[in-house]
């Protein structure tokens, strides 16, 4: 797990930002399958299996392993970082970071923001 996660595009950014999605991704610190995290949550299965499907197609949650239980496969996920951050909604401090060496080769390709 890295320590930050910057999210560039607008539908990461939304998905992280929805209230349920936001809850689970804070829950993800350690990992979890999504039936140990509905019964951490008290959200019914299938709604976090579905919110965490729309996490994981934005790289936001990532597989930590997979566990067999006779026929069954149970994908256990963490969160892709310990935090996030938005530089759409951050204008400043992406200028800050694409002032920074290690930053610039990773910002070069986004405009400008005034």
């Amino acid at each position: 797990m890295r320590d930050v996660e910057v999210i560039e595009s607008a539908e990461a950014a939304a998905a992280a930002l929805d209230p349920v999605r936001a809850r689970l991704l804070g829950e993800l610190a350690v990992p979890a399958s999504a039936a140990g995290l509905a019964a951490r949550v008290g959200i019914a299965r299938q709604k976090v299996n579905y919110h965490l499907k729309a996490l994981e197609a934005h790289g936001l949650v990532e597989l930590s392993e997979e566990r067999r239980h006779g026929g069954i496969t149970e994908r256990v996920l963490q969160a892709s970082a310990a935090r996030s951050l938005d530089l759409n909604r951050c204008p400043r401090i992406a200028r800050n970071l694409a002032r920074r060496p290690a930053g610039a080769a990773d910002l070069a390709a986004q405009p400008a923001s005034r």
